[in-house]
This record gives structure tokens, C-alpha cells and sequence, in this order.
């Protein structure tokens, strides 16, 4: 890591002395551009927002080539991203405030509206206006699960002139992406139009030793039509369509054993633990080869089956603003629907005689015939649909005077219906378990309110607070889906209800020390629902889950310096977590042998402390540098749990104490860095470099602190060429150190040894290479 780092330093210095040569080239006036954003459900600039928020314009999402989730968070203080089943269930986490089970703790928006679960991180982040990163719980203004804070998208709007956009990505691993947009009026001043479209493909980095398919390959195509109406001054609609296909192998994923022997332990390779804990990995988790024992293809019923995720999303969504000068009216409404299947190898491993997985002997069972045409152990298969539609009313005063008011009402509710089920030949008849069908539904309602008074022409108060009622039901029923039974005895017939009330209140208060200093403090509380649990053997005690709560106090500086050359960002922020939603494991007997089954439940407490720094400075009239910076000290305070005992060695320990241990997927420590220049090269060319390296320190996999992926540093480069008409050419190297310590991992069940958990690994993107081509006018 030291070397990779070292190398990346070294690089960006010569970066910049390469760029130094065309100093002076330009007498524009050297400032930063002003990011204006929304996250308070008002227009202001980023630099007058008092509270920690980090933003992307349209300029930034192109010269950083931010395509995903993974990008935004490389670049962003206090954000990481956890994909931990693959990016259909991607996993953001603000602040330290992690989340392996339940209901995401981070809401994602586009254009304000709440997108549905962790499918929300599927979005093609193509043409976008912006992106603001809003951390710390946001519950007051916006609602339902965002306990540790907020992601919203912001797409562009219609123009009332002609515009248009088009770009085309070639590059290695048959990286192939395209889109194309155009706006423009239909009838001068009143209605405009904006449509896009869009394409990307992606060989995939790893593939299967088995049978050499493409494992998290990628291809998804999209459109999108836009209107904007505005028949008066006052009065303004925007009505949007936008349509995703998706489609994308399994995870490139693997199990990782204590050692490499089934079911045999060596204790000087395992850390010392006893010969009783075959299951337990302590150590850092290990980059992943480029060939995985994972199938890519299989035969069940002599039906050929594509593994990986397809899905279809389907957005609409109205707008309507109403200026009746002493208030503005806005209503948004939206209705959305995904249908999304999909199918992995359940066991991530491949058996094979020379494993000895044919028979195990007693007590485990002996390994079916191959009846299905399959050299696996499991499968993991799902169809689900979901829809929901939303309904934001508010009233607002104007945003100039000494007393600011927003008030507003929103309704929500969401419909997942799903076809649940696993297969694995080594069981004894039948060889189908798992969940059958299912309905799950969710109504909310709420009233939510906001204050800003101006004490003085410094001091500035504001209150803000929601009340929220959600309903939640769950209906369970066994099915028979392509001729197999799910007949597992524990798949029973199922009704379940359970209803939520929340008052999730902040307090802001802001201080402008002068026109270019603000000190800021607030006080909020988060609160994030409860939910089911539906999983296979969970007892009725555990069907339920409640919901979970913190309160977070944060201070900070914005600063704005150097005659607005320069910006200096800080923050401080405390949380205390309580009735933290965890996984907790419940022994169970599945197919003769005695097994572990994961479940969530309201047992941990936890404190969390942080720093984060966010600065920018135009050096030179053409070179620009950021860097931030964020500490995250989060660790349990209160967890006490003897479910997880069996993990960690067989017999009887007592229950496991993780007071003080760190919380998962957590880095104490992350830094980037960006260096960028522009600069003419003769009349009508204009020449672009930009570098950024990202570090992060080791995050642990579970709470008993042993499994960890070890610390990391990606770095990214780009340069190209501008002309004045509109075209340019960009080339770019992604991961250029090729460094590939693990994405993630989970704890996982590893089906080669029957009951017993070992990390599953997500390997990373090796190096990247391509070439942009884009034309705009």
C-alpha cells in the first residue's frame, strides 16, 4: 500500500509540474464554481447550507467520469459503498452508520422522489444536473429511512432552447457505453422537451474456472422523456418517463475458508483459534484470482439457465410549482414499478470428487445424483415485482425575510410481491427449500414542518421536525414454481402486521462570522422502521423486528477564502445509536444436520465520533486541487449476543461481548485527492488533465472484529483534448495501480462444508483503460 501510494504522489507532482508550463494563459477571474443545492427543499448555495453536504455539478460528473455509486462515494468524505450480494444490492453508508440487514439506512432520491429499497443504487447515472451527498439523519424533511442521511440525483430539466449531448466510451474488458440527449422548445416559452437515451456494456474482470463464462458482466439500456410546461409565470409542470433494462452476471464472489483444506483446520494458519472453530477466518481477507469456482451456467430439468440479475424499472413523475408570490405551492407525485429476477450459485464453491464432497459420511447426508445436471451444492433464485407510488404536498414562503416557513404532508406506500426458492441437489428429498410466495406491504403517512428565523443579521434559528405513521403487513404462502415443491416443514402459512409512529425533530442554528465564515451546530433525531423476518426456520418470536433510533449533534466551519479561490469545509459529529438492527444467528436442522439461519434483531447499541474535512483551491488560473478527508471512529457500545457464539469455537462459551469492538464495513480513515488542469494549447483547443487517488484504511466484516479487508488505494487518471465546437476526446485509466483487495465480503454459509460460515469475498475491478469521445452543442 505504502509503495501504491507513494507512486500515486509522485505522479500527481509530476502532473502538475507538466501542467505548469502554461501558466497564465487565461485573465478569467479565478474562482470556484458556485454549487447551488436543494437538500433543504429550498435553493441556496452549497456554501450557505448549514450542514455537512457534498456536491457534483453536471462539469464535476463529467471530468471525474462518475458512472456509479462507487464513484460518488471515492469522492465524497464520510461515504462508503458496500455492494455486499452484488450492485442490484449495493449498500451506501454514511458516517459510520452501517447496514447489512433490513431497510437501507441511507434514502436515495431522484429529483426528490423516494426510490424504493436498495434497488435504488441501479439508477444509469446518466444526464444529470447534479448530485448532493446530505449526511447526518435527514428524518425531518425527508422522511422514511434516512436514519444516517441522504443521496439525491438530480436530472436535468427541458430548456426553452436547443441543446444536445452525445458520447460514446470504448475500452478493455469490451467496455462499450453510450447516450445521447436533446432539448429544446415545442412551443416557445411555454413547452419544452427534453429525451435521452442510453447504453452500456461491460465484459466483466473475472470468470468462471468452471466453465470460463462471464461472471459480473453488466449491459443495461435506458430511456427517458422529459416535458416542462409552463403556460404562466407562475405556474410550472414537469412530467417525466424514464425506462431501465438491466442485466448483469452473478457477483464475483467467493467463499474463503479458514484454510484450504475442507473441513480441517490449522491453527498456526488460523490465528491461533481452536481446532473446534473450523469456520472462523482471522486474518486479512485475501485478493481474489481472476477464475472463480463459480458456474456460470446450468442445467436444471435439461433447461439451460442464465445466472445473474435482470430487471426492468419503470419511473413517472409530476411536478407542478405554483408562485402565488406570498407562498409557493409544489406537488410531486410519483408512481414506480420494478420487475427483477434473478438467479446465483448458492454456494459459490464447486464439488468435485477430488474434494471429497461426493459423501461426507454420517452425519451429513450423502451428495443426489447429478439429476439437475449440476456440480453445485445450491442455487438462489428469485421474481419479485414492486411498486410504489408517492405523494408530496408543501407550502413554502418566499426565501427572502426574516421569518421562512416550509409546511407539507406526504403519503407513500409500496407493494413487493416475490417467488422465493433455492435448490440443492445434496439434500435429501425434496431438494427445494426456501421462501415461497410472499406479499409485502407498506403504507406511510406524515406531516413534516420547517422554521428559519433571523435573530440577527448573523444569527439564524431554525426548527424542523416530522411526524410519520407507517403500517407494514407480510403474507407468507408455500408454492410450487417449475415443478418443484418447496417442502421444507418450516414453510407455513404466514400473516403478520405491525404499525410504527415516529417525531423525528432537528435544530440548526448558523452564525455568519463574516461574509465568507459560517459556524454552524444542530441536534437531530433519526429514526429507521422495523420490519419482518420471512427466512427459512426463523421462530415466531423473531418474525418481528422493531424499529431503530439515534440522535446526531454536529458542528461546523464553512469557509470561503482567497477572494473565493479557495473553499475549507469542517465538521465534528457525534451519534448515539440504540436498538441497532443487527444480524443475529439461530441454530436450526436442515436436511439432517444442524445448521445456522441469519436473522435480524434489535440488540446493539453504539457511539460514533467523526471528522470530516472538505477543501478546494484554484492554485493557478488552470490548475485546481481538492482533498478530503474523514475519521470515523464507530464502535458498539452495548452488544451482547450468544447467537453467535458457534461461530467462534464448538462447545459451550458464554455469550459474546462486543462492547467497544468496531462497527463493520467501517474505515476509521479515508483520504482522496484530485488535481486537475485546463489550459489552451493554440486558438480553439483546449487541453484537459485530472488525476484523483483514493485511500481507505481496513474495515472489518462482522462485529467480532477477526475477518478483515485490508486498506486500499485506487487511483485515476484522465486527459483529452476540447475544441470550440463542441467536441472532445477523453482518455482515461481507471485503477491504474491495479489494485485489487476485496470490494467486500460477508459472512457467509459454506455449502463445501456443510454448517459451517466462512467469508464470501466480492472481488474488485482490476485496471481499466478507455476512450471517451462526446460532441455537445
Amino acid at each position: 500500500m505504502k509503495h501504491r501510494m507513494l507512486r500515486s504522489t509522485l505522479l500527481m507532482a509530476g502532473f502538475a509540474l507538466a501542467s505548469g508550463g502554461a501558466l497564465a494563459q487565461t485573465a478569467e477571474p479565478l474562482l470556484l464554481e458556485e454549487i447551488i443545492v436543494t437538500a433543504r427543499k429550498r435553493v441556496e448555495s452549497l456554501q450557505d447550507a448549514p450542514q455537512a453536504i457534498t456536491a457534483f455539478s453536471a462539469a464535476d460528473i463529467t471530468e471525474a467520469r462518475i458512472t456509479s455509486i462507487d464513484d460518488v462515494a471515492k469522492l465524497t468524505p464520510g461515504l462508503n459503498y458496500a455492494p455486499l450480494f452484488g450492485p442490484a444490492a449495493a449498500t451506501p453508508i454514511i458516517r459510520g452508520s452501517t447496514q447489512t440487514f433490513g431497510a437501507p439506512n441511507v434514502g436515495v432520491f431522484l429529483d426528490g422522489i423516494y426510490l424504493t429499497g436498495k434497488a435504488a443504487m441501479d439508477i444509469a447515472l446518466s444526464d444529470l444536473e447534479r448530485i448532493e451527498v446530505i449526511k447526518g439523519p435527514q428524518s425531518a424533511l425527508y422522511g422514511r429511512n434516512t436514519f444516517a442521511g441522504a443521496i439525491n440525483y438530480i436530472t436535468k430539466a427541458p430548456q426553452m432552447t436547443m441543446g444536445g449531448e452525445g458520447e460514446v466510451t470504448v475500452g478493455s474488458h469490451g467496455m462499450l457505453e453510450g447516450r445521447a440527449s436533446i432539448t429544446g422548445p415545442v412551443i416557445a416559452d411555454k413547452l419544452a422537451l427534453r429525451l435521452g437515451v442510453s447504453h452500456k456494456e461491460f465484459d466483466g474482470y473475472y470468470r468462471s474456472s468452471i466453465d470460463n463464462g462471464r461472471i459480473d458482466f453488466e449491459k443495461s439500456q435506458g430511456a427517458a422523456a422529459d416535458a416542462l410546461f409552463t403556460p404562466t409565470e407562475a405556474l410550472s409542470a414537469r412530467l417525466r418517463f424514464s425506462y431501465a433494462k438491466d442485466d448483469s452476471g452473478q457477483p464475483a464472489s467467493a467463499v474463503v475458508r479458514a484454510n484450504g483444506i475442507p473441513r480441517t483446520v490449522a491453527v498456526a494458519l488460523n490465528g491461533g483459534v481452536p481446532v473446534g472453530s473450523p469456520q472462523t477466518y482471522v486474518s486479512e481477507l485475501p485478493e481474489l484470482g481472476k477464475y472463480l469456482p463459480v458456474n456460470t451456467q446450468r442445467r436444471i430439468a435439461a433447461e439451460p439457465v442464465d445466472y445473474g440479475n435482470r430487471q426492468k424499472t419503470y419511473r413517472t413523475s409530476l411536478a407542478l410549482d405554483y408562485d402565488a408570490e406570498a407562498v409557493t405551492l409544489t406537488s410531486i407525485t410519483a408512481y414506480n414499478k420494478r420487475d427483477n429476477e434473478y438467479q446465483i450459485d448458492g454456494d459459490n464453491t464447486v464439488c468435485e470428487d477430488s474434494l471429497g464432497c461426493r459423501n461426507f459420511g454420517p452425519p451429513l447426508p450423502t451428495f443426489r445424483p447429478i439429476a439437475f445436471g449440476q456440480s453445485q451444492f445450491a442455487t438462489s433464485s428469485e421474481d419479485n415485482t414492486t411498486k410504489d407510488f408517492s405523494q408530496e404536498l408543501r407550502v413554502s414562503s418566499p426565501d427572502e425575510g426574516q421569518l421562512r416557513w416550509i409546511v407539507g404532508g406526504f403519503y407513500y406506500w409500496s407493494k413487493v410481491s416475490a417467488v422465493q426458492r433455492s435448490l440443492s441437489p445434496m439434500l435429501p428429498a425434496p431438494p427445494a427449500f426456501g421462501y415461497p410466495l410472499s406479499r409485502l406491504g407498506t403504507e406511510a403517512k406524515s406531516l413534516f414542518a420547517s422554521v428559519a428565523y433571523d435573530v440577527t443579521d448573523a444569527l439564524t434559528i431554525t426548527a424542523e421536525a416530522r411526524q410519520e405513521w407507517e403500517d407494514q403487513t407480510y403474507k407468507q404462502r408455500p408454492t410450487v414454481t417449475a415443478g418443484v415443491t418447496a417442502g421444507d416443514a418450516s414453510l407455513r402459512n404466514i400473516d403478520l402486521k405491525q404499525d410504527f409512529k415516529f417525531f423525528t425533530p432537528r435544530l440548526i442554528v448558523d452564525y455568519k462570522i463574516s461574509d465568507d465564515v459560517m459556524a454552524y451546530a444542530n441536534a437531530a433525531k433519526g429514526t429507521k422502521t422495523g420490519g419482518f423476518n420471512t427466512g427459512l426456520r426463523v421462530l415466531e418470536s423473531q418474525f418481528t423486528y422493531q424499529e431503530e433510533s439515534s440522535w446526531n449533534y454536529e458542528a461546523g466551519l464553512k469557509t470561503t477564502w482567497m477572494g473565493g479561490r479557495a473553499t475549507t469545509n469542517l465538521a465534528y459529529f457525534h451519534t448515539d445509536w440504540k436498538d441497532q438492527q443487527v444480524a443475529c444467528q439461530n441454530p436450526v436442522s436442515l436436511g439432517g444436520s444442524s445448521t445456522q439461519r441469519t436473522y435480524t434483531c434489535n440488540v446493539g447499541q453504539a457511539v460514533i465520533n467523526g471528522i470530516e474535512v472538505d477543501a478546494q483551491m484554484r492554485l493557478t488560473d488552470i490548475l485546481t486541487a481538492s482533498v478530503g478527508y474523514s475519521w470515523t471512529d464507530a464502535n458498539y457500545e452495548k452488544f451482547v449476543d450468544d447467537s453467535l457464539t458457534a461461530t467462534l469455537a464448538a462447545g459451550g462459551l458464554p455469550p459474546m461481548n462486543f462492547n467497544g469492538k468496531h462497527l463493520p464495513y467501517v474505515p476509521k480513515n479515508k483520504l482522496f485527492a484530485s488535481l486537475k488542469a485546463d489550459f489552451e494549447l493554440s486558438p480553439g483547443y483546449e487541453m484537459f488533465m485530472r488525476a484523483d487517488v483514493n485511500y481507505q484504511s481496513k474495515s472489518y466484516i462482522r462485529a467480532d472484529n477477526l475477518a478483515y479487508i485490508g486498506d486500499k488505494t485506487v487511483a485515476d487518471f484522465r486527459t483529452g483534448l476540447r475544441l470550440d465546437n463542441g467536441v472532445s476526446v477523453t482518455m482515461f485509466v481507471e485503477n491504474a495501480f491495479d489494485d485489487r483487495t476485496p470490494l467486500t465480503a460477508v459472512r457467509f454459509f459454506d455449502s463445501v462444508n456443510f454448517s459451517i460460515p466462512a467469508p464470501l469475498v466480492t472481488g474488485a475491478v482490476g485496471r481499466k483503460a478507455g476512450v471517451t469521445l462526446n460532441y455537445s452543442f
